[in-house]
């Protein structure tokens, strides 16, 4: 049977851990935290196409290729539809449209300044902890922000989507904003659930703590008036 796939992606801190928990209580569904397929698929394209016999290789070959590892990869996968998390998938939509043409990105998306601020919260959560994301070293919110921004955590994964909301495949985007899935999560996973004209199952969101961390939210927004 085809491998049935839809994409969760977009930006870094905006909620696709917490969407993909939720999308696994559907026994339908496989979803999980991110994983390195993306970053496979890629390295597998780029090897074929650096090495010295790579014009042998044919595009009926490449593409089964790269068709065989994601199989291979969810080879073992119960549900019979998966979600497979990588913010990397935003930049790869003419790849994703080829091989699946039935598939959807969906980007989760935040504000830079609440995604660096729920980093600052980490890190000052754990002052005797040392950030590996900052190389272990002792930095200000001032070079660690300049460093989300420009090197590695906002830079590339706003790169990709403002690509993919810019290109030809935007139709297959569904964006869904962090602040939306926490305070209304049944409304925001009903709407999912339409667009990908998936039947509706009833999920437990009291287990996940989304509805008080829905009430921390508007707390938040409301003191920052």
């Amino acid at each position: 049977m085809p491998l049935k796939i839809h994409m969760i992606s977009g930006l870094p801190r905006s909620g696709s851990t917490l969407l993909a928990a939720i999308l696994r209580q559907n026994p339908c569904f496989h979803a999980s935290i991110s994983t390195p397929l993306a970053d496979l698929v890629a390295n597998l394209i780029r090897e074929m196409s650096a090495h010295e016999g790579g014009l042998l290789i044919s595009s009926g070959q490449r593409e089964r290729m790269v068709r065989a590892l994601i199989g291979a990869y969810y080879s073992d996968t119960n549900g019979r539809l998966v979600f497979d998390t990588s913010r990397r998938w935003c930049s790869m939509l003419p790849l994703l449209s080829e091989l699946f043409p039935d598939a959807r990105v969906i980007c989760c998306v935040r504000s830079p300044a609440w995604i660096i601020d729920s980093v600052e919260r980490a890190i000052h959560r754990n002052p005797l902890l040392a950030s590996r994301m900052f190389g272990h070293e002792i930095t200000n919110v001032y070079q660690r922000t300049e460093k989300m921004i420009k090197d590695f955590l906002i830079a590339p994964a706003v790169g990709g989507l403002r690509q993919a909301w810019f290109g030809e495949h935007a139709g297959r985007l569904i964006a869904i904003r962090y602040d939306s899935l926490v305070r209304d999560p049944s409304g925001v996973i009903d709407a999912l659930y339409r667009e990908l004209r998936e039947p509706r199952f009833e999920h437990d969101f009291d287990s996940l703590g989304i509805r008080r961390a829905g009430v921390r939210c508007l707390s938040r927004y409301a003191g920052s008036a």
